[in-house]
């Protein structure tokens, strides 16, 4: 298996198999500082869950001024990328994915902040609402292999 295939297997065994779904909205938010000044140094994220059916993410920030479309966008990627590594991996065979998240707050430093500050400070936030979140299992899901 290429890594093509094996990452498309991986994907579909996380969407089709049982998974833990939110029972109540929660707001979980996290400020990642390291020394000020710093590249990669500074981001804030605050985001309300809902629970869901399926994983979702939306954005109700005002970007900072100096963020062209395309640097939001990254930034939006980011951001997806990094809820997808700790929600969607870190529940071993059941997935956290029964949610709907939106990103609420967003706090940047003009020098110190970076996709990299942006991502480790969306992954602290999802390890706390894995953690203070109410979870119930979805169970009876199998893959189908056709």
């Amino acid at each position: 298996m290429n890594e093509q295939v094996l990452i498309a297997n991986w994907s579909e065994q996380k969407l089709s198999h049982n998974y833990f779904r939110l029972i109540a909205e929660v707001t979980v938010e996290h400020e990642f500082v390291r020394q000020r000044g710093h590249p990669s140094s500074y981001a804030f994220v605050s985001f309300s869950a809902v629970p869901a059916d399926a994983l979702a993410l939306q954005f109700s920030v005002a970007w900072p001024v100096e963020f062209d479309s395309e640097y939001c966008l990254r930034i939006q990627h980011t951001i997806g990328e990094a809820v997808v590594d700790s929600l969607v991996s870190a529940g071993g065979t059941r997935p956290y994915r029964g949610c709907s998240l939106t990103l609420c707050a967003f706090g940047w430093d003009s020098v110190g902040g970076s996709e990299v500050a942006v991502h480790r400070a969306t992954e602290k936030a999802m390890e706390s609402l894995r953690q203070r979140g109410q979870w119930s299992i979805v169970n009876g899901r199998y893959r189908s292999y056709v």
